[in-house]
Order: structure tokens, then C-alpha cells, then sequence
């Protein structure tokens, strides 16, 4: 199913720069959903990869530091979620902390990391199959909103995806986050982390890189509750 936005001119943790960004299926990056395998790679990624990218000294401090964070939220949502495990809620602490800091190179690393996803030149393995496999065993549907500094180009009735994970929330009104791009968002496929989150407060929804948007309207001002310069509605 393909899911929607509008884009108005105007929630991301991405830095305070301004940048113009255009909109596209981001081709190049990191998309795997895992489908029919995640057995085998959840083998691999505790023989192979996990033991490798602990080396990574800021991703073993973040994982380290997760363990508290991460079964205080499974004590609470196992119940709700069977399949949920110590480390899905790990990844997701240690996404969201603020330090140290993996969303930022996590991300940098999907968007154009297809060519070097089945090389240790990714280093990112581990935390990205938690992260996405957690996704999905949460997922829901949301209408969320996203807010950014930077401007966004793209055409009424394209079909986009993110390509890295995108933060977004179920408040239209959060500061902090940017106005100069705005987008209103119905995922199908991203999931509510408020509750799993090291960061209260946000009502975070989560959206994976793969899942597909078709852009509805464009809007050149605010829309709605969306108080931004330049405003997106996405369908998918």
C-alpha cells in the first residue's frame, strides 16, 4: 500500500543547516525490508556482524549504555508485543540518545550505501536490523508530521521514499525541529517509538527507508496545524 503526504513549506534530527533537497526513490540507498530471512540474518548478525561492529568505539559506548533504557521498555511492552526482544528496544535507545550520537552516521550511511551494504564497508549492520525489524514488529498506521530546515522539491503525484530513517511525530505543534519544510504523512509502515524511546515527549514516529510515498498536494504556506514557509502532503 502506498502511503501519502503533503508537503508544506516546513521534525527531523538532522543539523540546523539549510540545504535544498530533492525528492526521488533514492535509489542508492539502503533498503532492506529482509523478507523471508530474517532467521538467517538475525544468525549473522549475532556470529558475524554484531561481534565486528562493537569494535566501532562510539557504537559499543551507545550500546553499552542502552542496556538500562532498553529493559525498563521491554519489562513494559512485551506483553504487547511478543516478538519484541532486548535487543530491538537496544537499537532503538540507542538510535534516539543523544549521545553518543549514531543517528546521524547510521543515516549518512543508508542513503547511498546499496553498493557497499554487503561489505564491511557498512558498518552498520547490527544496529540497522534491530532497528528496521523493530520497526516492523511495532508498526501502525499514523498520520505524522515532519518538520525541517531545509527545502524539499518534488511534483504532485511522485512516488518518493526517505531512504534513511525519518523522524517524524504525532504532533503537528513541536518546536525545534524546522519550519522551512513541512510535511503531513500517512505511513502504513513506520511506528510509534514514544514509548521505547530514550527522548520523552516527542511522540516520535518512525518511518523506515523503504517505505514508498506518493506526493498529494503541495502547499506554499502553513497547512493545517503545520505552521511552516513551505508545506507537503504525501499519500503512500
Amino acid at each position: 500500500m502506498l502511503g501519502f503526504f503533503v508537503v508544506s513549506t516546513g521534525f527531523t534530527q538532522e543539523p540546523l543547516q539549510s540545504s535544498t533537497i530533492e525528492l526521488s526513490m533514492m535509489d542508492e540507498c539502503i533498503d532492506d525490508m529482509f523478507n523471508n530471512c530474517i532467521k538467517e540474518m538475525e544468525e549473522q548478525v549475532q556470529k558475524i556482524y554484531f561481534p565486528r561492529e562493537l569494535k566501532n568505539e562510539n557504537f559499543k559506548m551507545a550500546w553499552d549504555l542502552s542496556e538500562d533504557c532498553a529493559k525498563q521498555r521491554l519489562q513494559r511492552m512485551q506483553r504487547k508485543y511478543s516478538g519484541l526482544t532486548i535487543n530491538h528496544t537496544r537499537a532503538i535507545c540507542v538510535y534516539t540518545e543523544e549521545e553518543p550520537n549514531m543517528y546521524v552516521p547510521l543515516n549518512a550511511a543508508l542513503r547511498r550505501g546499496a553498493a557497499k551494504y554487503n561489505t564491511t564497508d557498512f558498518q552498520y549492520h547490527a544496529l540497522y536490523f534491530w532497528l528496521t525489524t523493530a520497526l516492523q514488529i511495532l508498526k501502525s498506521s499514523n498520520t505524522a508530521y515532519r518538520k525541517t530546515w531545509d527545502v524539499y522539491n518534488g511534483q504532485v503525484n511522485q512516488t518518493i521514499r526517505f531512504g534513511y530513517f525519518a523522524s517524524s511525530s504525532l504532533k503537528p505543534d513541536l518546536s525545534g525541529f524546522g519550519n522551512t519544510t513541512c510535511f503531513h504523512i500517512k505511513t502504513q509502515l513506520g511506528a510509534y517509538i514514544e514509548d521505547h524511546s530514550a527522548v520523552k515527549g516527542e511522540d516520535e514516529v518512525l518511518i523506515p527507508s523503504y517505505e514508498k510515498f506518493k506526493i498529494i498536494k503541495i502547499v506554499p504556506d502553513s497547512y493545517g496545524e503545520l505552521n511552516c514557509t513551505k508545506s507537503l502532503c504525501w499519500r503512500v
